[in-house]
């Protein structure tokens, strides 16, 4: 009975469908490729070409080249937005309960190390008290010194890190600590500043 459904299976095709090499009874038919993969083997093709031909020609844009025009188009856009806001408006919005508390919060990650957890100096100089060693103690002046820092004394310009309405909320957070007299507070350095 499979020798019946065999021959018929034969009779399906023709002579010239049928490659001539059997493999354990198994026959190959001579099947060529489906149309719609030849064509995207064609188009693979044609698109490397024009690909190639685009990317080889002196007038077209490199891979850096257009990171670079993207960056300095994203950089031209992030400053106008920046020149937009001012600082004077920024500490003026930011002069809220909320906005000290997260200048607590800012200081507690990135100042403590240098200024100790309540402002009470370490490595850097002591917060609390009414001497500034830059600056006048105002709140422009800190603004001014925690976004630029002082290089010379090993205080990073933190204005690049954090964005400029951290610098503002932390700012707030050291002009609120002023006379606190934390314990261990480190002796004052600087002019005094009434």
């Amino acid at each position: 009975m499979s020798d019946d459904k065999n021959l018929k299976k034969d009779e399906l095709f023709s002579d010239e469908e049928i490659l001539d090499h059997d493999y354990d009874g198994i026959k190959e038919l001579n099947n060529g490729m489906p149309f719609w993969l030849t064509w995207l083997f064609v188009g693979s093709i044609m698109f490397g070409i024009i690909y190639y031909i685009h990317y080889t020609s002196e007038s077209a844009e490199t891979i850096a080249q257009s990171y670079e025009n993207s960056l300095a188009e994203h950089t031209a856009k992030m400053e106008s937005k920046r020149a937009a806001v001012s600082v004077e408006d920024m500490i003026q919005e930011l002069n809220t309960p909320e906005a000290i508390a997260e200048g607590n919060q800012v200081f507690t990650t990135r100042c403590a190390a240098c200024h100790g957890q309540a402002g009470e100096g370490g490595i850097g100089p002591n917060l609390v008290d009414k001497y500034w060693i830059h600056g006048d103690g105002s709140l422009a002046e800190v603004v001014k010194v925690v976004e630029h820092g002082v290089t010379e004394k090993g205080m990073p310009a933190w204005g690049q890190v954090m964005g400029m309405k951290d610098v503002i909320t932390v700012s707030y957070y050291i002009e609120s600590i002023k006379g606190t007299n934390p314990p261990n507070q480190k002796e004052a350095q600087g002019n005094l500043i009434e």
